[in-house]
C-alpha cells in the first residue's frame, strides 16, 4: 500500500461531472492498494490477515499523525499562529492550548482518493501496472481503509472520491507539503 499525502488550504474532487466531495484545510490522501495487500481477504490467511490488519491500524496512524500544518491556538475567536516559526502539528492537532481538529470539533478534513497509478512501473517508458492490486480486491481494501478512518476521526472529517472512476480534483496545495509513505 502506498500514499501520496498532502496538505492543502482546500480540495474539491468531481467524479462523473458532478461535484463529490470538497474539504477546506486538510489533507489530500491518494492511496493505492498494491497486490501485496490482498493477502488480507483470503480466507486462508487466519494469522496473517490478523497481522495485516494490525499494520493497517498502525500506518492509518502514522498518516493521521504526520505533523504537516502549522501549529495554531485559539485567540479572542480566531486562529492564529503561536511563533513566527511555528510548529508543526498532526491532522489531529491535540496539543491543549491549541485548536484540536479531526474528531474533537477542529476544521480539518481528509480527502482520501484511490490512485493505482503510484503501484506503476515503466518498461521503456510504458507504464505497467502489474503490481496494482485487480480492481475488486483493492475496492474491497479502500473501502475497509476509508471506513477505519471514519471510525478514527469521525464521518464528517472524511471524505472520498469514488473508486474507479475518472475524477477531476481542484487541490490548492499548501506549501507545497507532500509525504509519499509505504505500509511496511
Amino acid at each position: 500500500m502506498l500514499v501520496t499525502a498532502q496538505r492543502v488550504s482546500s480540495a474539491t474532487l468531481f467524479a462523473n461531472k458532478k461535484k463529490q466531495a470538497v474539504i477546506a484545510e486538510g489533507m489530500l490522501l491518494y492511496l493505492s492498494i498494491g497486490k501485496e495487500d490482498t493477502v488480507c481477504l483470503s480466507a486462508e490467511a487466519g494469522a496473517m490477515q490478523n497481522q495485516y490488519l494490525k499494520r493497517l491500524l498502525a500506518f492509518q496512524e502514522r498518516i493521521v499523525s504526520l505533523e504537516m500544518f502549522d501549529a495554531r491556538k485559539k485567540h479572542e475567536g480566531e486562529l492564529k499562529p503561536i511563533s513566527k516559526q511555528p510548529r508543526k502539528e498532526s491532522l489531529l492537532g491535540l496539543d491543549k492550548d491549541r485548536e484540536p481538529a479531526g474528531k474533537l470539533g477542529g476544521a480539518r478534513e481528509i480527502l482520501i482518493v484511490s490512485q493505482f497509478t503510484l503501484h506503476a512501473r515503466f518498461k521503456k517508458g510504458r507504464p505497467s501496472f502489474d503490481r496494482s492490486a485487480p480492481f475488486e480486491a483493492a475496492k474491497e481494501i479502500y473501502d475497509r481503509f476509508v471506513e477505519a478512518m471514519k471510525q478514527r476521526l469521525g464521518e464528517a472529517t472524511v471524505k472520498t472520491g469514488v473508486f474507479g472512476a475518472s475524477m477531476k480534483i481542484h487541490a490548492e496545495l499548501d506549501g507545497p507539503v507532500t509525504f509519499l509513505l509505504r505500509l511496511e
